[in-house]
């Protein structure tokens, strides 16, 4: 997600070839990028909709419920809340604070 809100943050400040070029950068030090379609997308505006989390939180929480996982670990959320049923928000630092 950091590569992602790196391109973001370029995309407020510049325009498309740097926006590219920070992909670019993203591709040499990562296995795979993973392409965000519109059904994904969709389906994290319907959680933000349901659920009140940002728009980048719930583009997680919806490639992890695409991606069938049961568990999403992440420390700004509600810890223990289950989305839509099956993703259950695991907060790993919980109580040790």
């Amino acid at each position: 997600m950091f590569g992602l809100r790196s391109v973001v943050g370029a995309a407020k400040r510049s325009g498309s070839i740097k926006i590219r070029e920070h992909l670019d950068n993203i591709e040499l030090v990562c296995e795979c990028i993973t392409i965000f379609g519109r059904e994904t997308i969709n389906m994290a505006l319907g959680l933000k909709d349901k659920y009140g989390y940002s728009y980048f939180d719930c583009l997680m929480l919806a490639s992890a419920l695409e991606n069938d996982c049961v568990y999403i670990f992440i420390e700004d959320m509600n810890d223990g809340q289950i989305i839509d049923g099956r993703l259950k928000i695991v907060n790993p630092f919980k109580g040790l604070r």
